[in-house]
């Protein structure tokens, strides 16, 4: 009986694209009594989503942000992803019939960057 919810659990993960190997995620653990036996869930924060999504090298738009994690603002979340160190860039994709829209990426930064953010530390 256990064993089936945690299958159900653990495909309910890889579809909404959660799961990904070697992350770590900032999680929060519930207890609670259920038919006397004491269970351990676990709730992914909508920003270790977003991480893990951006680490698996998809690329998100504020809209799908909010569609998918149910995030309300979206640059917020990025922002402070960014504050912890992560270098996210904010992209202009254009498609065959030219269409443009702006997607958020995990990059790698250049030299330059991480020239600059070490003379502004210097200064400070």
């Amino acid at each position: 009986m256990i064993f089936k919810k945690l299958i159900k659990k653990v495909d309910f993960l890889l579809k909404r694209h959660i799961i990904v190997d070697n992350v770590q995620f900032s999680t929060e653990f519930k207890s609670r009594k259920l038919g006397g036996h004491m269970t351990t869930t676990t709730t992914l924060t909508k920003e270790s989503k977003v991480l893990s999504a951006l680490q698996e090298g998809r690329t998100l738009s504020s809209a799908q942000m909010k569609s998918f994690f149910g995030i309300g603002n979206p640059q917020a979340v990025i922002q402070s992803l960014r504050f912890k160190g992560y270098s996210i860039y904010l992209n202009t994709v254009t498609d065959t019939k030219n269409r443009t829209r702006r997607v958020y990426r995990l990059g790698t930064p250049s030299r330059a960057v991480i020239a600059a953010g070490y003379k502004a530390l210097a200064s400070s």
